[in-house]
């Protein structure tokens, strides 16, 4: 789960800003290298938890975007879905 979706971010964000947000959303730092600090903290996070902190981060970057009033609704529908295809992944 957690892989898709960050894959998703990376995607449309960038891989650098997807990793940065995983190590935020995990609380280490964000040096923007997933490495062993990483996926260790990954591994111990309650998967539904981390699924919503992912969404809630990315979401308060794309508004901070100026272009947010043009492609938001959009963008917020994705994180929305993304968010929705994690929690089914999880049960």
């Amino acid at each position: 789960m957690i892989k898709s979706g960050c894959f998703d971010l990376a995607v449309n964000s960038g891989v650098g800003r997807a990793a940065k947000i995983l190590q935020q959303a995990v609380g280490v730092n964000q040096d923007g290298a997933i490495g062993p600090a990483t996926l260790d903290a990954v591994a111990k996070a309650n998967p539904r938890d981390l699924a919503t902190e992912i969404c809630d981060l990315r979401l308060n970057f794309l508004q901070s975007l100026p272009t947010w009033a043009t492609f938001g609704r959009g963008w917020g529908r994705r994180v929305s879905e993304v968010e929705e295809t994690a929690f089914k992944m999880v049960g």
